[in-house]
């Protein structure tokens, strides 16, 4: 019997694969993306690209639309997308086994991110990819396509660096110009719906600015007056703006006042009326991390907008901070620096983390003091007072320690 060559057995088994993969019925996502500022591009609208995708399925009963995912405002240089990140929950529970795209640009423009997921995610889960304007067909790969697969990449790879140091180039101008170029307004202030880029203040909570630095200039810790806040119901800045409807997403619908919320707002010179922008950035495009910018790199522009605080009270809390600063500074140095139970202690009540602090004593000496700070930080009512020194919690473990040892 003449043998039949290995090359001949694998092209049968393709064969065969292709045609019983295009038997099958699949349970279909349809993917849309749209970057921000991209809305004028009637081509890649999310209504043009859901027509072509429903039009191209349109006739074709072996697909199944489970459901559309779309990331409405989103880059496509990296894959932190919320609908992108759903689909793929989806996909390792089962529910999806193919997708679908306008073009390959709106999975992705970053070229390794984009070559990983066709090239190794998605086919190791048995998922099929078609990006309809490209002519992909991850079932139906022709000769040579790979190749042009990887150029279309290279290509929105390009074009999406192309168009991040446009835009970072523009907003550079419009910074240098003291224009707020922000996708939502400092606590305080509200965009000007009839000048662009200019800022005017939110008469709705203006005086809880106003509150928060005459608190600090009455000596209240800044967790003080975020428990303040939070015992009076008083919406935190991201919560006010989708009160307003500014924000569309209710993931900040419970959030609460913090120290360190209160901290950015008496550092922010915005409520003297003056415009100071540019203070992080990325280094890689579609990067989500930032990092700080020398002060003297920032773009300054004085008396942009109304004044909510004046100056002599804004001295006074940057004196105040200041000084505190110090003398936290000079308590460490009195105490070891090395925080032993950091991050690792859990309050016995509420559930959360607890914070080690330096507390000063009747003898004027400081220790390392483990503190659950929820009813400071969120509410009263949110836990009852309770602490524990270094010292003491070491004793204690160092006895259950000794009784494990002894027992076994």
């Amino acid at each position: 019997m003449a043998r039949t060559s290995r090359k001949k057995i694998n092209k049968n088994k393709y064969e065969a694969n292709q045609v019983s993969s295009k038997s099958l019925v699949y349970d279909t996502a349809l993917y849309i993306r749209l970057s921000i500022g991209s809305e004028k591009e009637s081509t890649n609208s999310i209504e043009n690209q859901r027509n072509i995708m429903l039009n191209y399925i349109a006739k074709k009963p072996d697909f199944i639309v489970i459901k559309v995912y779309c990331d409405n405002g989103y880059s496509g240089t990296n894959f932190e997308r919320p609908a992108f990140k759903e689909m793929m929950k989806d996909i390792k529970n089962g529910k999806i086994d193919c997708v679908i795209v306008k073009d390959l640009s709106r999975f992705g423009r970053n070229y390794l991110e984009v070559g990983r997921y066709i090239e190794h995610i998605l086919p190791s889960m048995n998922i099929r990819l078609i990006a309809i304007n490209d002519n992909y067909d991850s079932i139906d790969i022709k000769k040579n396509e790979g190749f042009i697969l990887v150029l279309k990449n290279l290509i929105n790879s390009a074009y999406s660096q192309d168009i991040s140091k446009k835009v970072k180039s523009q907003i550079k101008v419009q910074q240098k110009k003291g224009n707020y170029i922000g996708a939502y307004p400092p606590y305080g202030y509200l965009k000007d719906p009839e000048i662009k880029y200019r800022l005017v203040v939110d008469q709705t909570v203006v005086e809880v600015v106003k509150n928060i630095f005459r608190w600090r200039v009455e000596g209240k810790a800044t967790t003080k007056i975020a428990g303040k806040l939070n015992e009076k119901g008083v919406s935190t800045h991201y919560k006010h703006l989708v009160e307003l409807g500014i924000i569309k997403n209710d993931k900040y619908i419970n959030a609460l006042w913090t120290d360190s919320r209160i901290t950015n707002i008496l550092k922010n010179r915005v409520y003297l009326g003056h415009m100071e922008q540019g203070k992080t950035k990325t280094t890689i495009c579609g990067s989500q991390k930032r990092e700080k910018v020398a002060k003297e790199e920032w773009h300054v522009v004085e008396n942009t907008h109304e004044a909510i605080i004046t100056q002599e009270m804004f001295y006074r809390v940057e004196k105040i901070n200041f000084d505190k600063s110090t003398k936290t500074k000079q308590n460490i140095a009195t105490v070891s620096p090395e925080k032993i139970f950091k991050g690792v202690v859990i309050c016995g009540h509420c559930g959360l983390r607890v914070k080690t602090r330096k507390v000063k004593s009747r003898t004027m000496s400081y220790s390392n003091t483990l503190e659950c700070t929820t009813r400071y930080k969120k509410m009263k009512s949110a836990c009852v007072p309770n602490s524990i020194t270094e010292k003491e919690l070491l004793l204690i473990v160092s006895d259950e320690l000794k009784k494990t040892e002894n027992s076994c």
